[in-house]
């Protein structure tokens, strides 16, 4: 895992936009070796800022999250707590099915 200080401007993404402050924050890179060529091979990251190890070994016990879907296509997880779909992301073109909203 690298750590390092990025710089950058909300403003830098767009020419329209007007110049914003300057912001300064740490940036992580973590690369997780695969193995060579894995195949039919999946993972799950979970960021917990913050939490010690005791911390997140008790939040993984409860089940937070249930993985909905995990492909090319998208990458989908639902809160157990809730019910809300955490995350949406489509990796090639296509179509995803989205979940009705019940309130």
């Amino acid at each position: 895992m690298r750590t390092e200080r990025r710089a950058g401007r909300w403003s830098d993404l767009r020419a329209e936009v007007p110049l914003t402050p300057l912001i300064m924050k740490p940036y992580w890179t973590a690369l997780i070796p695969h193995g060579r060529k894995p195949q039919n091979a999946t993972y799950v990251i979970v960021y917990l800022p913050g939490m010690t190890s005791d911390q997140a070994r008790t939040w993984w016990a409860t089940e937070p999250f249930t993985i909905l879907q995990q492909d090319n296509l998208a990458h989908r997880v639902r809160d157990n707590r809730t019910g809300a779909v955490l995350t949406i992301r489509q990796w090639v073109g296509g179509s995803v099915e989205m979940p009705a909203c019940t309130k």
